[in-house]
Order: C-alpha cells, then structure tokens, then sequence
C-alpha cells in the first residue's frame, strides 16, 4: 500500500494467499474503501513486491513481486489513478 499525494488517497494492490494470487486494487479515502476496477491491461496478482509512489511524476510504481512455486516476476508496472502502464525501463 503507498499513499498517493496527488490524489490524497492511499492505493493498495495485491496480496498473496495460499491458494490465490490477488490482483485486486483498492483506494481509501475518507473512511471508505474503493473497488478500483480499471480498463485496459494490468499487473497478474502477486505478493512481495515493491511499489512506492513517485512524487515528480505523480504516478505509484510498482516492481517485480512473487506469483507462487518458483513464480518470482521482474516487471514494473506504473498506476496513474486511472489505468496501469506496464513499463520496459
């Protein structure tokens, strides 16, 4: 979860669990959780990633992660509050 400045909420995406990798995202703000349910491509659940939000360009990042078994991912992912970028830096 990282805390969005430019759009004053917090973003959270993912999570692992035994049997399911979770690709869902969800903002907070207010009190209130927010289904996030953008169109377009997106990122493949995973846990154990990284994501922090990237001030000057006002978008969150997001690195790599753990899909499960030997599943270790290497991508980066950019969530601009309204859709995900997959990234080739």
């Amino acid at each position: 979860m990282v805390f969005d400045e430019s759009r004053g909420v917090s973003f959270l995406f993912g999570g692992l669990r035994p049997d399911v990798r979770l690709y869902a995202a969800f903002e907070y703000d207010d009190g209130n959780w927010i289904t996030i349910n953008p169109s377009g491509n997106w990122p493949v659940g995973r846990g154990n990633f990284g994501m922090a939000y990237d001030p000057e360009r006002e978008v969150v990042v997001m690195f790599g992660g753990f899909r499960g078994g030997f599943d270790y991912l290497g991508d980066t992912w950019e969530w601009d509050g309204t859709e995900w970028t997959e990234l080739n830096p």
